[in-house]
């Protein structure tokens, strides 16, 4: 038994026909159009003329050096100008630092004196000006350094005071957490439960 379905049809020997397809010419169009109309001609895109570059004349090149000239004269005339504004106003600012630093002296003075004057009333004697003087120390090498030195002891005397507190403090916690440690194991340690679940000692 095949399985091979029976082919139907036509038998391989017959030949096969074949159809040659002649091309018309087709550029006779009046053929087509009998109708009188003229074909619809497409539109051109305009062509663009070169432009021929400009030459300029020897006139033209003279009036253009000679308007370089003239901006460039301007824009340091210009610059000179605003130089100048600039160190006016600087030396404006200076003269009112000065004078302000004038008109401050003199009343601080005049405070002074009042406050001499109001310190006293009750005394009659005579009203007698001071003036404030101020007094400039100078040290010595060795006053420095007998300053720094004693400055340097007395800040380590102070940070090892705080050291000994702070190491205090922390044996006094470590003493009063470790008893609680205990508190808690006993107290743990008391409670009598029946254990269904071998995880429970676990939280």
């Amino acid at each position: 038994m095949d399985f091979m379905p029976e082919v139907v049809g036509g038998s391989e020997s017959e030949e096969e026909e074949i159809v040659k397809l002649e091309m018309k010419d087709l550029s006779d169009t009046t053929d087509i159009f009998d109708s009188g109309e003229k074909p619809v001609e497409v539109a051109k895109p305009p062509v663009k003329k070169e432009r021929k570059k400009r030459v300029m004349s020897e006139e033209h090149k003279k009036k253009l050096a000679q308007a370089r000239v003239k901006a460039l004269e301007v824009r340091r005339e210009n610059a000179r100008k605003k130089k100048e504004i600039k160190d006016l106003k600087k030396q404006k600012q200076d003269n009112e630092l000065d004078e302000l630093r004038s008109s401050v002296k003199p009343k601080a003075k005049k405070v002074v004196e009042e406050v001499v004057v109001e310190e006293k009333p009750e005394i009659m004697e005579p009203k007698i000006k001071k003036e404030v003087t101020q007094t400039n120390y100078k040290y010595t090498q060795e006053d420095v350094d007998n300053i720094t030195f004693k400055a340097i002891s007395n800040y380590d005397a102070l940070r090892k005071e705080r050291k000994k507190e702070k190491e205090l403090k922390r044996k006094e916690e470590a003493i009063k957490e470790a008893e609680r440690q205990k508190l808690l194991r006993v107290a743990t340690g008391l409670k009598t439960t029946t254990t269904t679940n071998m995880w429970d000692n676990c939280y």
